[in-house]
């Protein structure tokens, strides 16, 4: 059973959630009063506010338009893997995670 005090830390823990996703939230609109969405130099901030807004459909998005549009990276495949993990998503991660040693040969032995 709760105490009087863990309710109201639990409390402060959601207030203060909720004011830094107030806090990003405009922080996000004022950037985008000044850039263009699709502006490659803003998708890192967009998909870490997009995963911070738990909007893992929109960084899943992100990431892979990020992943199509320059030479692959080992960082932005494990990213796209565990934000699939998370989505529930498990064919599409154990698909990507299989693909791995042909996409990045020397990163993986063969014997």
């Amino acid at each position: 059973m709760y105490g009087c005090k863990d309710v109201a830390s639990q409390a402060d823990a959601t207030d203060e959630q909720t004011e830094k996703s107030k806090l990003l939230r405009e922080i996000r609109e004022e950037v985008l009063k000044w850039t263009d969405c699709t502006d490659s130099k803003l998708s890192d901030f967009l998909i870490k506010y997009a995963h911070a807004q738990k909007m893992y459909g929109t960084a899943l998005k992100l990431l892979l338009k990020q992943n199509s549009e320059g030479t692959a990276a080992r960082g932005l495949d494990d990213s796209i893997i565990q934000l699939c993990d998370k989505m529930g998503l498990k064919h599409c991660a154990i698909a990507l995670r299989e693909s791995l040693p042909i996409k990045y040969p020397n990163d993986f032995q063969p014997f």
